[in-house]
Parts: C-alpha cells; structure tokens; sequence
C-alpha cells in the first residue's frame, strides 16, 4: 500500500531523513497549482501505481514525479521551484475557530483549503485556547500589582499588543498559568512575572 509521507491540506510536511521508505523510484508530489504551496507526497510501492496517484488532484492542484532515492524537504522543494520558476512558499498558519475559540493550528493553502464548520483564521501567533471576537484573538493573561505583587485580575488581552490595555507605571503582565486573583508572584524585570515558591514550613 502506498504511504503518504506528507499529508494535505491541515497537516505540516515530514521529514523523510533521505531514508529508503519505497521499492517505487519516484514519488508523487502534489503543490498548489497558483501559489505552490506543497500540498501531500505520496511515496509508492511500486511504479506501476504512478498513474493512479497522478490523478489524484484536487481542484487547484498539480501533481509531478520527484525521485523517491533520496527524498528530502530539500529535493521536494527543488521539484517544485522547477515548475514554477521560483522557491515554494511555505504553507500558511492558520488558526480554526469554532464557536469563538481557537481549537486547532494548521497549515494551509487559504486559496484551496476550507472547513465544514467553524472557519480558518491565518495567524503567526494565536494558539489552541486562544479565543477569537471577530476581528483579533485574545488570551487571558494575569494583572500584577507592581506595588503588592498580587495577581489583581485575570482578563483577555489582544495577543498583539497586551500592554497596551494595562496601566504600565503600576501594573505588569503574566501568562496566566496556573495563577489565580490574590497569588503572590516575583516580579522579575519589567515585563516578566512569575508564581512565587512557597515559603519553607517551620517547626511550631
């Protein structure tokens, strides 16, 4: 059975590490016809399956032979900038928000790639948890009090910029974690706040 070494649409293209993985001597690889983007790698058992797997594309796509001895990130990509006369760009990241919250990261084509619910959103820097109000992400971080060294609130903050929604001459921001409202923290720097360890248990 044929192996597909990098998946479609949603999923990061392994590493192959140039190790035999095939009895076939080419592979198929399938890019974004427009933009070419890599979309999947097929590595075959054998020859005689290359036709089926040439036609297997889907809309937007175009499928070519690269030789399966030594397959790599690096030959792949070459194949591809032969094509299309310049280097593949890499696969966008995208966030899938469902329900306002951020549930997946994933690697897509945004001219091809659609979901059956929910919609994907290109981000370079929103995570699994984040949570999506339309028009930016948000992510709930920990208010410190510079003065008590007390978390004072936890609330959602644009991802972009967080500070620029506190109070910077007496408030300091930290991931939330595990901190509650009340938890002392170390302050350390000017941006960085972390829980504080408790205190060693002495003898009554």
């Amino acid at each position: 059975m044929a192996s597909r070494v990098a998946a479609a649409a949603f999923a990061i293209t392994a590493l192959w590490g140039g190790a035999t993985i095939a009895a076939a001597t080419q592979a198929v690889v399938v890019y974004a016809t427009d933009s070419g983007i890599l979309r999947r790698v097929t590595v075959l058992d054998n020859d005689s399956q290359i036709p089926e797997y040439q036609k297997a594309v889907g809309f937007g796509e175009t499928a070519i032979l690269v030789d399966a001895v030594g397959l790599s990130d690096a030959t792949v990509a070459a194949a591809i900038e032969k094509q299309i006369g310049k280097p593949p760009p890499p696969p966008v990241r995208a966030i899938l928000v469902e329900n306002g919250m951020a549930t997946a990261v994933l690697a897509i084509d945004p001219a091809l790639d659609a979901v059956p619910a929910g919609s994907l959103v290109p981000n370079d820097k929103a995570g699994v948890g984040d949570t999506y109000d339309g028009t930016q992400f948000l992510r709930e971080y920990a208010i410190v009090d510079k003065t008590t060294k007390k978390v004072v609130s936890i609330i959602p903050l644009p991802i972009d910029d967080p500070e620029a929604s506190i109070d910077k001459a007496t408030q300091i921001i930290s991931t939330k974690g595990d901190l509650k409202v009340g938890d002392p923290v170390v302050i350390k720097g000017s941006v960085v706040a972390v829980p504080d360890e408790p205190a060693p248990l002495t003898p009554p």
